[in-house]
């Protein structure tokens, strides 16, 4: 938690050099109840504050940083005895910092990104999801006692965006943004690689939907425009992912685990959905289909995505 604190801190104090437009403050809530179950990825949040560093013609730069929550299931979550054939629990704790560079039309978004945080019994998430559950009228998880244990992690992200083509499409505007990234650290290491179709209008610079990991995700910004003039779009993409090592699935490094699992060693996201201007706020919902992750009785996924931002 203390990394958590430091980051935001650090955030909070390059921000107040931020001139106008004002931050975007964004919470994004990743859950399975798109696919009708808790299993094998159960959901996560993520909170955000995203703010201009430096702006010049032609190129801006951007901070992002973030607090963020994840919990991993088996399929029969009512087991209390560990499940070998099954996804391992595990819950992720982290802070996350974000430099985006957007060089302007024509050329490349680049992001890069530090996370720090822990995995494990200090990660609270039987506290938190049990919480909930009891909240909404749903059974307890009973396994957390077979969890993934306490490690520390730290990784770091770097992505990269552009637009390969832009048309119209009678009234409406209509881009292809291709996308390459790579993780590397005792968390995730992957790299992935794909593209995103939108259509809409009033397109904005394609910064991308805010996602947790294994997405690479964007960051949550949005240009401040008078009303009926907010960018507002469908979308619909697809990201194959290589991956050599998940810690909520491959367990620690050099530890032994109850359960653990080998990650498929390539997997894929295909994701559908739209994002619309409500005021000075702007609200995007998606569904994201996931191949399976792990080699022993994974299954594919079905995962909800709601995502509200704001200025104040």
């Amino acid at each position: 938690m203390r990394y958590i604190l430091g980051l935001m801190a650090s955030a909070l104090a390059l921000g107040v050099a931020s001139a106008e437009p004002t931050p975007v403050w964004n919470f994004t809530l990743e859950n399975d109840w798109a696919g009708g179950s808790d299993k094998n990825y159960s959901g996560g949040w993520q909170f955000s504050r995203t703010a201009i560093l430096r702006k010049r013609p032609g190129r801006t730069k951007f901070l992002q940083i973030a607090a963020a929550q994840q919990f991993y299931t088996p399929q029969y979550d009512f087991a209390r005895r560990a499940l070998p054939d099954q996804h391992p629990y595990g819950a992720l704790l982290y802070g996350e910092a974000k430099l985006a560079f957007d060089g302007g039309d024509g050329k490349a978004i680049d992001i890069i990104g530090l996370k720090i945080g822990t995995i494990g019994p200090s990660a609270q998430g039987e506290e938190v999801q049990n919480f909930v559950h009891d909240l909404i009228g749903q059974r307890q998880s009973r396994g957390w006692d077979n969890q993934i244990g306490n490690q520390t992690f730290a990784q770091l992200t770097a992505e990269r965006r552009w637009i390969a083509r832009e048309t119209n499409v009678g009234r409406f505007e209509l881009d292809i943004v291709p996308q390459v990234g790579i993780a590397v650290g005792n968390a995730l290491m992957a790299a992935e690689a794909g593209a995103t179709v939108r259509i809409g209008r009033n397109l904005d610079r394609p910064l991308g939907e805010p996602r947790l990991d294994p997405s690479m995700g964007g960051i949550a910004w949005y240009d401040e425009k008078p009303a009926g003039e907010g960018a507002r779009y469908a979308y619909i993409g697809a990201v194959a992912r290589g991956v050599s090592h998940k810690i909520w699935l491959d367990g620690r490094w050099g530890e032994d685990e109850i359960v653990e699992q080998n990650s498929e060693p390539f997997v894929y996201d295909i994701q559908a959905g739209f994002v619309t201007p409500i005021g000075r706020r702007r609200l995007g919902i998606a569904y994201m289909h996931r191949s399976e992750t792990f080699e022993t009785f994974g299954e594919t996924q079905g995962i909800g995505v709601i995502s509200i931002s704001s200025r104040f």
